[in-house]
């Protein structure tokens, strides 16, 4: 499996200016003078490169500019145990690398306290975040774009088992106003049915659990390290040192146990539904 979430960056966004010169692996290995399963090491980030050797790949494939400076930022020194990415472009790398993790994934567990998950949530939700977040409408459409695709691996033929442990607080919070809120309600609830979504909620009245420290997002697959991935508002960071994730692991554990039932979350998000359709614009206090 790749060495960290790093090299996987890294390879990933070697293969892909490979793959947009439209260069097959072997004839690029056989351009650069290496062997092939060494190439393909690299690019699936189960070997890292030189900086030397990924200046060369990139001058081969004529990457320069803004992309060469991205690329090249990922071969810089790190801590083997996390990626901190404060930069606008580690933060765009480790993005892009995030979302093609995540779409190897075999098992992803959120937990948001005051939100709805990208991954449950409906176009007009997350439009309306965005365009509150003050971005231009070109930028909103990206990633609007961006987060409906992020939801084909809990949607595809063989999903990922994805749990959701959602603080109650975000059924309530009308982003985007009523309308929007009530349809964001009944597409969770609808993606809350199939049997490869484990839907949580954590009600008003639980007591202290460790998601209200924040959020957080864990990652697993056959291929992957397994990972913990936490955004805030200016950086990222990515965790797969096996201490840190088993503390995480331990806070789902924990906020599982502080959570409503699978058929208690269903029950509070129908209830909901049914009391939006009833009363318009007026959200009602539903008890779980």
């Amino acid at each position: 499996m790749p060495k960290s979430p790093k090299t996987f960056a890294l390879g990933s966004a070697l293969r892909a200016a490979r793959q947009n010169n439209d260069i097959t692996l072997r004839d690029f290995a056989g351009q650069m003078g290496v062997d092939p399963a060494m190439l393909s090491r690299w690019e699936t980030g189960y070997r890292t490169p030189r900086p030397d050797q990924v200046a060369r790949i990139l001058a081969t494939l004529g990457v320069v500019g803004e992309q060469y400076q991205d690329i090249m930022t990922l071969v810089q020194a790190s801590p083997a145990d996390q990626w901190i990415a404060t930069t606008l472009p580690e933060r765009r790398q480790q993005l892009a690398a995030f979302v093609e993790y995540e779409q190897n994934a075999a098992t992803l567990l959120e937990l948001l306290p005051t939100m709805i998950p990208g991954l449950l949530q409906t176009t007009e939700y997350a439009r309306a975040m965005m365009v509150r977040a003050g971005l231009s409408a070109a930028e909103v459409e990206a990633r609007v774009a961006l987060r409906n695709r992020r939801k084909e691996v809990i949607l595809r033929p063989i999903p990922a088992h994805y749990t959701a442990l959602i603080g109650q607080a975000a059924l309530y919070q009308r982003i985007g106003g009523a309308k929007v809120l009530h349809n964001q309600l009944r597409y969770l609830l609808t993606l809350g049915r199939r049997a490869n979504i484990e839907l949580r909620i954590l009600p008003f009245d639980a007591d202290w659990y460790p998601g209200l420290d924040g959020s957080f997002h864990v990652i697993s697959g056959v291929n992957l390290i397994k990972s913990v991935f936490i955004e805030t508002g200016r950086s990222m960071v990515w965790l797969h040192r096996p201490e840190d994730v088993n503390a995480y692991r331990q806070a789902a554990e924990a906020s599982l146990r502080a959570a409503l039932s699978m058929d208690d979350s269903l029950r509070l998000v129908a209830a909901l539904v049914q009391r939006t359709e009833a009363r318009g614009d007026r959200l009602a206090q539903v008890d779980p």
